[in-house]
């Protein structure tokens, strides 16, 4: 049995079902996101034998997560029952008791083989140092990072090199729940601060309330997302200088461009990105490359659970097949 943990609404689920149905591969799929109204768990141990079940109230089926041989970690979200929405500390409350709820219901699937492990893809997500270290070990190439909370050490590196890169340091969202139990948030993308934008006092103000990730600027002549599945290696070239907004990060998409394609990499970059993985001991992962004018290649970051659906219908590169051809392997 393969259990694929993800949300209501998610493409990328959609795509590798497609796969599974058409090899008639018996899957269970958990929209995390609809707990409350969807789904009846009870999990636990009794004597030295751990449990867990799964009953889809909409379905009728029941999942025995003993039963469970490979899983698929996409995505995950808590929506606390309406009836706490009326009040932000139960708001609250309820969704770290639902999270604590999800951490022990996944202990029942440890016979399992997961693409990937929680505890793996949250570390990797909220520590990019971590990821750097890694990344060094293996030989690729890291920009010169910062995170502070010193104003004066933004202000001195801008004084040396005129521009940095800013970006969040764990997360890019800004959430807050509305009164209907729902939650709303704004994206934070990469952006470039030059000297000029701020003044002094604004600079040391902005980085007291809120530390801050910066790096040195990189030129691209081009940017490569490579899509790893266990050893297969899909790396789409992205011309994020070919289009205006998409110059500083190209998730600022302009899909009227044709800025996508297929693309193959050095095969000296290609083993240090499996060794990377190993490391790691990761299936999947989507890694962030830039490609420099002079050829070399610098990392910026891998997302242990990152996006590719928008890859691979732009491109056609097989990756939602992939993922369901491991998932039926290991099951």
């Amino acid at each position: 049995m393969i259990l694929l943990i993800t949300l209501k609404s998610d493409l990328h689920t959609e795509l590798v079902e497609y796969h599974l149905k058409n090899a008639s591969a018996p899957y269970f799929r958990f929209n995390t996101d609809a707990i409350f109204d969807d789904y009846k768990i009870t999990l636990g141990v009794k004597g030295k034998e751990f449990f867990g079940s799964i009953r889809s109230v909409n379905e009728g089926t029941v999942l025995d997560t003993r039963e469970v041989k490979a899983v698929w970690y996409r995505r995950t979200r808590i929506n606390p029952p309406p009836s706490c929405a009326v009040n932000r500390d139960l708001f609250i409350y309820s969704a770290a008791e639902y999270a604590g709820f999800l951490k022990n219901l996944w202990i029942t699937l440890n016979n399992a083989k997961w693409m990937d492990k929680p505890r793996i893809v949250h570390f990797l997500q909220e520590h990019r140092l971590a990821q750097y270290k890694l990344a060094l070990e293996v030989g690729l190439k890291v920009p010169t990072t910062h995170y502070t909370n010193d104003g004066e050490v933004l202000i001195q590196n801008l004084d040396f090199s005129k521009k940095v890169a800013l970006k969040p340091i764990s997360s890019n969202t800004i959430v807050r729940p509305e009164e209907n139990g729902e939650k709303t948030g704004k994206i934070i993308l990469t952006n470039i601060l030059e000297k000029e934008d701020f003044s002094k006092e604004q600079f040391l103000l902005s980085v007291g309330n809120t530390p801050v990730q910066f790096q040195d600027y990189i030129e691209k002549q081009t940017e490569v997302r490579v899509t790893v599945v266990d050893s297969q290696l899909f790396p789409c070239e992205i011309d994020s200088q070919a289009v205006e907004r998409m110059k500083v990060d190209y998730r600022r998409f302009d899909f009227s461009k044709e800025t996508h394609r297929p693309c193959k990499l050095d095969s000296d970059i290609e083993e240090k990105i499996r060794i990377f993985m190993n490391k790691n001991k990761l299936v999947f992962g989507a890694i962030d490359l830039i490609k420099e004018p002079n050829g070399d290649f610098t990392f910026l970051e891998i997302n242990p659970a990152g996006q590719w659906q928008w890859i691979e219908v732009l491109t056609g590169l097989p990756i939602s097949k992939a993922i369901a051809e491991w998932l039926i392997r290991n099951s």
